[in-house]
Formats: C-alpha cells, sequence, structure tokens
C-alpha cells in the first residue's frame, strides 16, 4: 500500500465513522429486540468494537509517532537530542509569537534526573506552523476521569503486594453495593465520563491484571457491575465518581481522598482535554511540571500557580503540582531549524515516555501517607501512560531503550509484547503480513550506553572478551526482555526469520576511556594510544561472534556506525528513521483491524438475522401445494369418490405389515448398531445433544460449543470433517438397537418403499396430476415422517411386545395394527396429527405472517366417519337425508350455485378440504418458519446490507 495523503486518511476515519454510526444503530436495535442474557452479550460484543472503530477512527487521521521508552535514565533523551538538534547541536523550542523567547529544551526545560525519576508525564515534540498570537507556545493534553481512575487502579492493583487482612470481595458484596448506588442515579445527564469509559476501565484491568486478580474481576463481571454503571454513569454527578469505583479498591479512604481530589482539580478546568500555556509553566526554575518533583508537592502545593489558555480565550488557574498530576502530555513545537537538518521530522512526532520504575512493596492495611500517594500516583501514572497509547494505537513506532545494568522493572517485556502485538501482529503471519512490503519494522531495539561494552575491564578482559556480548545481549536483554515472558518474536519475527532490527548508541561524553579528544574540542580526535591494541582485539571478537551475528545482520556495519571514531550510533539510527516516517505499516494495521471488526460486527448480528430466503421458501412450498390442490380439486370436482381411492393408495393394510413383520419376528435378535464410535466423543463433548431436540437445537450446541459464526459456518465446518450431522443428533446413542426399533425402522422403509410409489398413482396421474409434484408431496411426506419421529412413535407403542423372546407369535396381529393404524393415521393427517404444540403454532404464525388463508384445525382428527357425524348431529339435514344426497353426489356438486351449508357436511368433502389443508401445512413446515418479528428482521437486514458496503479504501 502506498503512502496515502492526508485526504485519504481523513476518508478513511469518515468511513470508520459512518461504520460506528451504523453500529450504534446495531446496538439499539438489539435492545430493543433481544431479551437476557443474549441481549448483553451481543451488545457487550458490539460495544467493545464501537470503541475499536473510535479509537482507529482518531489516530488514522494522526501524524506518524516514534515513542521512546525504556527504563528511567535509560538515555532517551541523548537519543532525542541527538534526533531533534538543529546544526549547532541544540534543540530549541520557539515562541511562535516573540522570536526573543525561544527556549533550549535540554538546559531550560528537561529535568535532571540525577539517577531517579525524571518527569511523570508523556514529551511530545512536534512540528506545526502556529500563527495565532493568542495562544501561548507551550500545549496540555489532560487526563480524562476514565484516566485518572485507571491510573489509581493500575496503582492499587500493582504497588499493594501485601494484603495481610483484606477481605476477598464477593458477588453478593458486590450486587449490594449496587443497590446502595442507585441513590445516586440523578436526573443530570453528563458526557464527560462515557459508558465506553466504563466498558474501558474493565478491558483495561482485565488484560493487565487478570492473571493475579482474576478472582476479584470475575466477582465484579459477575455481579454485572460494569453493565450497571455503564448503563448510569451518565446520570453519576462528578462529585459522586468515587464513590462508584471506590469498591474496587477497597474503599481505601487515602485513596478516595486522592481520586476526589483529582477529580476535582479536573472540574475545576472544565474537564478540558487540552489547554495551553507560557514557557512559565515547564521552565525549570519556575513551574517545571515536566519535573517529577513537582508532583511529589501535590498535597502541599508547589507554590506556584500555572495560568492555562483555552483555544476561545477562557483562562483558568491551577497549582503547578496539580498540572503535573493530571498532565498527560507536554506539545513542545520544534524549530525550523531542526526540521531543516532532519526533514523526515516534520512528517512525525517523537513521544518521549517517562521511564518506567518498580512498582511499590506496600501493604494494603498499612496508613497510607501523603508521600505514600503520590508515590502510587507517579508510578501508576508512568505505566498506564504507556499502556494507554499502545492500546489507543497512538504509538505507531516503538524505539525500545534498553541499557547496560539490569534492571528492576518488572512487566517491561509485557509491555513491549503487547505493543508488537497490537501495532504489527500476535503471530509469524500477522506480522508477515504486515510487514510484507517494509524493510525496516516499526520497532527498534536501541542498546544505550554503548560506550560501557567499549571501555576495558582490567579484571574479565585479559581472559576472554565474548563475556562483553553475553552480557549484554543475552543476560541483560534476552533473560530480561524475552526469556522472562517466554516470548518468541525475536526468534520467530516472520516467516522470514528472526528480529534483526537493533541499534548501538553511545554517548560521546562518556567515551572518554576508548576515544579522546570530545572533553576538549567536542569532537574525537582518536583512539586513546594505550587502548589501540585492546580496540583491534575488540572488534574483531564483536565482528566475528555467533552470539553478535544473531541480533546483526551486518556486525561490521554495526560496530562502524557506533564504535569507531565519532560515530557514535545516532546518525545510523537517524539513518533508517526516513524509511518509517510514512502512514503506510500504521495505515496496514489500522485497516486490518477495521476489517476484522467490520467482519466480526456483521457476524454478530448476522446470527440474530432470518434470511428472508426463509420467507420465499414458504412461498414456495405454499405455492407447490396450492398447484396439487389446484389440480385434485378439478379431479376430485369431477368425480368425489376419488379422493378415498387416492388417500388408500397412501395407507397400508394390516396383512400386509403383518406379512413384513411375519420373518421378522422369527429371526429377531440383538443386533448391533452400525458402528458410531466417532461420534462417541462429539455427544460427551457437548452432553446437551439430544434426538429429541430439532436439527436446529442440536446444530445451535454445536455452534457455541465450537466457536462458529453462524449455523450455516458450523455445517460447513463438520461437513469438511466428514461428520454426519444427522447421524451424530440422531443415530443411535446407545450401542445396541432393541427389537421395537428394529421393527419401527423396518416399516418405515416398508411404507417409503411400498406405498410411496409413483406406480401406485398411475389412475391419478392419468387425470391430471402431474407426476413432478407427487414426487414432491412424497419427499415432503418423508421429511416430516423423519422430523416428527413417527418411526420413535412405532417403537415406543410396540415395545411392549416385542423387546422380549416370550410368545413372539402372540405378539404379530397386534404389532401389525398398532403400526399400521400409526402410518395410516400419519398419512391421512399428512403428519398433523403428530405435531407437537409449538409447530402447529409456527405453522399458524407462517399462515399468518405470509397471508397463505390455510384453514388449519384446532384438533388432529382428520377423517369424518358417517357414525361420527350421527353421533354429532346437526340442524341441517339429518342422516337419511344425507345419504340421499350421496346417492347423487357429483351431480350435487356440480349445481350452481353450490349449496355450501351441505357440501361442508358431506364426509369425503369434509374429509378432503381437511387434508389438503394438512398436505399445505405439511409443505410449510418443512421450511425454516419464522418465529421472529419480520419487521424488526427487515431493519435489521437493512443495518446488515449497509456494514457490508463500508469500504475503507
Amino acid at each position: 500500500m502506498p503512502n496515502l495523503s492526508q485526504q485519504q486518511l481523513q476518508n478513511i476515519a469518515d468511513n470508520t465513522g459512518e461504520l460506528g454510526k451504523i453500529l450504534n444503530e446495531g446496538v439499539n436495535w438489539v435492545k430493543k429486540n433481544l431479551e437476557g442474557k443474549n441481549n448483553d452479550a451481543i451488545s457487550y460484543e458490539l460495544k467493545r468494537h464501537r470503541r475499536t472503530l473510535n479509537k482507529v477512527r482518531f489516530a488514522v487521521v494522526q501524524k506518524p509517532t516514534i515513542a521512546l521508552f525504556g527504563a528511567s535514565q535509560a538515555g532517551k533523551s541523548y537519543l532525542v537530542k541527538n534526533i531533534l538538534c538543529d546544526e549547532t547541536n541544540q534543540l530549541k523550542i520557539p515562541d511562535h509569537r516573540n522570536s526573543n523567547n525561544n527556549k533550549n529544551f535540554i538546559t531550560d526545560i528537561n529535568p535532571e534526573g540525577g539517577g531517579g525519576e525524571a518527569t511523570s508525564l508523556v514529551t511530545r515534540f512536534t512540528y506545526t506552523e502556529n500563527t495565532d498570537v493568542n495562544i501561548p507556545p507551550v500545549k496540555i493534553r489532560f487526563l480524562s476521569p476514565k484516566d485518572i481512575f485507571l491510573v489509581i487502579l493500575d496503582s492499587y492493583f500493582s504497588d499493594f503486594s501485601k494484603r495481610k487482612n483484606a477481605p476477598e470481595i464477593t458477588k453478593s458484596d458486590i450486587e449490594h453495593f449496587l443497590e446502595t448506588l442507585k441513590d445516586l442515579f440523578g436526573n443530570i445527564t453528563q458526557h464527560v465520563f462515557s459508558e465506553d469509559d466504563v466498558y474501558d476501565i474493565e478491558e483495561y484491568l482485565t488484560s493487565t491484571f487478570e492473571s493475579n486478580q482474576k478472582g476479584k474481576l470475575i466477582a465484579f463481571k459477575d455481579a454485572a457491575f460494569w453493565k450497571v454503571i455503564a448503563d448510569n454513569i451518565h446520570k453519576i454527578a462528578p462529585q459522586d465518581w468515587t464513590d462508584v469505583f471506590s469498591i474496587i479498591w477497597g474503599n481505601s479512604p487515602e485513596l478516595n481522598k486522592l481520586c476526589k481530589s483529582l477529580i476535582d482539580e479536573l472540574q475545576n478546568i472544565n474537564f478540558s482535554t487540552e489547554l495551553y500555556a507560557d514557557f512559565d509553566a515547564v521552565l525549570r526554575d519556575t513551574g517545571a511540571i515536566l519535573d517529577v518533583k513537582v508532583l511529589n508537592k501535590y498535597f502541599v502545593g508547589a507554590g506556584t500557580r500555572v495560568t492555562l489558555v483555552s483555544r476561545e480565550g477562557k483562562n483558568y488557574g491551577i497549582d503547578a503540582s496539580h498540572l503535573c498530576a493530571l498532565s498527560s502530555e507536554v506539545i513542545f513545537n520544534i524549530s525550523t531549524e531542526s526540521v531543516a537538518k532532519n526533514p523526515f521530522i516534520k512528517n512525525i512526532d517523537i513521544l518521549d515516555f517517562p521511564g518506567a520504575r518498580s512498582r511499590l512493596k506496600q501493604d494494603e492495611n498499612d496508613t497510607l501517607t501523603d508521600e505514600n500517594l503520590t508515590n502510587m500516583l507517579l508510578r501508576g501514572k508512568v505505566a498506564y501512560l504507556f499502556n494507554s497509547y499502545s492500546n489507543r494505537y497512538e504509538i505507531n513506532n516503538l524505539f525500545f531503550i534498553t541499557n547496560s545494568s539490569q534492571s528492576n522493572v518488572s512487566g517491561l517485556a509485557e509491555l513491549v509484547n503487547n505493543w508488537i502485538s497490537y501495532n504489527i501482529g500476535s503471530t509469524v503471519e500477522e506480522r508477515t503480513y504486515t510487514l510484507s512490503n517494509f524493510t525496516t519494522p516499526p520497532i527498534f531495539i536501541i542498546f544505550t550506553f554503548w560506550n560501557r561494552q567499549l571501555d576495558y575491564d582490567q579484571d574479565n578482559d585479559p581472559k576472554d572478551l565474548n563475556h562483553k556480548w553475553e552480557l549484554r545481549f543475552s543476560k541483560l536483554f534476552e533473560d530480561e526482555i524475552t526469556n522472562k515472558g517466554n516470548f518468541k518474536w525475536p526468534k520467530n519475527w516472520t516467516k522470514n526469520g528472526r528480529f534483526h532490527n537493533y541499534f548501538l548508541l553511545r554517548d560521546f561524553k562518556y567515551s572518554k576511556d576508548t576515544f579522546e579528544g570530545f572533553e576538549l574540542d567536542k569532537t574525537e580526535k582518536g583512539v586513546r594510544n594505550e587502548r589501540q591494541q585492546y580496540y583491534s582485539k575488540l572488534k574483531d571478537s564483536f565482528i566475528t561472534s555467533n552470539l553478535v551475528s544473531q541480533f546483526f545482520t551486518n556486525p561490521e556495519v554495526a560496530w562502524e556506525n557506533t564504535s569507531t571514531i565519532n560515530n557514535d550510533g545516532s546518525q545510523y539510527i537517524i539513518s533508517h528513521i526516513a524509511e518509517i516516517t510514512t502512514n503506510e505499516i500504521r495505515t496496514n494495521r489500522y485497516l486490518q483491524i477495521l476489517k476484522d471488526s467490520q467482519e466480526k460486527v456483521e457476524n454478530l448480528l448476522n446470527r440474530e438475522y432470518h434470511s428472508e430466503n426463509a420467507d420465499k421458501q414458504i412461498i414456495k412450498a405454499a405455492r407447490e401445494a396450492a398447484e396439487i390442490q389446484a389440480i385434485m380439486n378439478k379431479i376430485f370436482g369431477l368425480d368425489a369418490f376419488q379422493f378415498g381411492n387416492f388417500i388408500e393408495n397412501f395407507t397400508v393394510q394390516e396383512k400386509e405389515i403383518y406379512e413384513f413383520f411375519h420373518d421378522e419376528l422369527r429371526k429377531l435378535e440383538m443386533v448391533k448398531a452400525p458402528e458410531r464410535k466417532q461420534y462417541q466423543l462429539y455427544r460427551e463433548a457437548s452432553p446437551k445433544l439430544s434426538s429429541d431436540l430439532s436439527f436446529d437445537e442440536n446444530l445451535q450446541i454445536l455452534m457455541e460449543k465450537y466457536f462458529r459464526d453462524s449455523l450455516e459456518d458450523t455445517v460447513s465446518y463438520f461437513e469438511s470433517l466428514g461428520i454426519d450431522l444427522n447421524e451424530l443428533f440422531y443415530g443411535g446413542i446407545n450401542d445396541l438397537k432393541n427389537n421395537s426399533e428394529m421393527l419401527a425402522e423396518g416399516a418405515r422403509d416398508f411404507w417409503f418403499n411400498h406405498k410411496l410409489k409413483i406406480s401406485n398413482f398411475s389412475d391419478i396421474i392419468e387425470l391430471g396430476l402431474d407426476e413432478n409434484l407427487l414426487i414432491r408431496l412424497f419427499e415432503n411426506l418423508k421429511v416430516s415422517f423423519d422430523k416428527y419421529k413417527v418411526t420413535k412413535e412405532i417403537a415406543k407403542n410396540i415395545r411392549t411386545y416385542v423387546d422380549t423372546f416370550k410368545k413372539i407369535d402372540s405378539a404379530e396381529d397386534m404389532v401389525a395394527h398398532i403400526t399400521a393404524g400409526i402410518i395410516n393415521e400419519f398419512a391421512t393427517s399428512c403428519g398433523w396429527s403428530f405435531y407437537p404444540d409449538d409447530e402447529k403454532q409456527k405453522v399458524r404464525s407462517a399462515n399468518n405472517a405470509n397471508r397463505l388463508n390455510l384453514s388449519l384445525p384446532a384438533n388432529a382428527e382428520v377423517f369424518v366417519s358417517l357414525e361420527k357425524l350421527h353421533e354429532e348431529g346437526t340442524d341441517i339435514m339429518s342422516l337419511e337425508k344425507l345419504l340421499d344426497y350421496m346417492s347423487d353426489l357429483n351431480e350435487h356438486l356440480n349445481k350452481i350455485p353450490l349449496d355450501m351449508a351441505v357440501v361442508k357436511m358431506v364426509p369425503m368433502i369434509k374429509n378432503y378440504r381437511s387434508w389438503r389443508e394438512k398436505m399445505t401445512a405439511c409443505f410449510v413446515a418443512n421450511c425454516d418458519i419464522p418465529t421472529y418479528n419480520i419487521e424488526a428482521n427487515r431493519q435489521l437486514g437493512l443495518i446488515l446490507n449497509r456494514i457490508k458496503l463500508v469500504s475503507f479504501v
């Protein structure tokens, strides 16, 4: 993919926003039309994807970024200066209002670390053409309410390593707590703290702390804490937010105090996301908000008030210590002189992250002093900031800085691995795809303080120089960063092999053990005389080392650019930056994320969508049945007595069944069922599978068990495995068939093969019934016979007589009588007698929804005998009159107008009318009958169509 213009990136953002709007319609549809857990689960996933879309929508139009991150005092500032300095080796920060007010970042602003934490916020260097004289030169971005809670929660879960007497919170505790919160759900509506913010908090805690806080996090999820708060957060006033979340940190009074204070201060600046300040806010000798020492004065005040200005010109006053605590990022505009030296920095922002530090080892039950609280605030904020930027896709390129001493910071390996997973890919395949058109990956591993490896070690170097590379690359990097978490990416980067984007960096100032001249002339003159021989051996050792060659594809080039006169490695790094300043890699990754979310959202909603093909299928089935009716109306209208002959062809005689069973009963023995061992473990893994459930109900169980996207996907998947789903669902569950099942199956096959034959219906075909329509009737009868388990019904009714070997002879008549009766009942009712009540109701619903105009009976009886008619009695005509009427039936049926009051009482007419409606019901029942709200389904179809139409390129 080529580098995209800003307009193309804006188009991606706009289309992402459009998809987000459609997704919101999907959320509203789910809320309105689905109930219970299904509603909650789908809504939760849709909202998760909505948050992802919003992150990408914001990130895609921003400048590409390079983030410098590593342990505290790892040498980031030295690299920042070298990347951004001008030809005079200065990093100037201009004041666009007054060029005489320009500042030198290194000498005027950057805090002096002194071996400890230097800053608690992100420093961004960017290039913009700012000409508004009413806007001060320093831009400050602030933590949001969500960020404040996550900073405190990150600290709570990470800085309390001991919990002597802290009781475990339970689901019932949380549910009781939620009940007490209802009084806080007021009539206000605030838009500062949103539903998505609440779910972001949950997602962060789950992804960051699930391994060591699983029980607690599960309790909050099971108690529906996040859902209740997310649904109601817009109704909760800012002064009550701390009370809502304090249950998570054990309602610690000290943490409550800190949280309320931070929220109050944020409210005092009107929950602004960004404001502007003069240099006084950041200079070392005034506001110094970059300096962590100012943060340490949070509870006593720094004694310096800072004026902040909004773009609209509104002023806010705030103590420097509070500003330091609330700031997430300070943004400095770099000079045109710096851009002239390295033009690529015009198109990319440099983010200098605060150095990572080890976490505290406090006890949750100890009283927290103000010093404890500010320490927790610092560490929670530093850890959270990198995670937050990474999770929001705002770090496109990562320069991970690792120095020459052992780090005591835990979690660095996980942070790097998570960033790689988010931004490049979590697997070899994903990374290969993302980087398919690029030679330089967007992560640089930079070994700083390289001068220490060059320094002569009089104790160890005379013996062996390989210990230097072993220490630096194996012990201090592999053991600390990759082996600790068993992360495979350095050795399995892409399909092309290992990761090789490593760089070395030394500081001229601290390289005087090897080189001379810099301390006097600011330029190296050569290798010290006393180090010449050592230096030569050191170079040979580096270039020929097997370990070094695993990190650097060309060790000699790496040495020449970092370990020779006036080459500290910075220019070599800078020469590779130009390759990553385009938006190609990050845009490629964004499109992956967007398309993945689009596909998953579509799949989620598709599960609830019923194809309109089902409705068309019903109409088609009803039309086929109507065609049969139309021809039969003609045939039986000419000769009503033909209907009896027609029905008789479908029925079986007891004698036929008796003769069929006779030999079977003689040779009955326990016969092993077909081999079904391949299905046993599937049934064991999904014990809810049942032959009493419908095909789709069983399919739904498999879909959920094996995490398939849809019922159709489930069918395709198991077909690819060679699994017969009908056999899996309805095949013999036991290893042995009993006698009744064998006979029932035989009776089924007898009826299918001997009665449902075209040759039996030659008379009716000659009278005009289309052979293809008759075949469709046979097919529907067979489907219904199996669908409603008529074979099982036969087996159940004859089991008493045949599942024992005693008196088999005496069982023949009874078994034949029962079997013939059940088959004939099915044939004469087209299966209606065997429909369960819910299936009959589905047919009635389909009848009404599709305006089929079927007259479906309330009971299962089909044929009405003359005796039954006599028993029912009628005021319309006597039995004698009816018999007289039937003697000239065909003549009466052809009168105009037809006497319907009389005709409908004629048994064969009444029976025919009932049968033809049930025949249509049989056709319809074998379709996928909608049991859903058709209008709601239509609306969902429109939403799905719009989702499919969204394109990002």
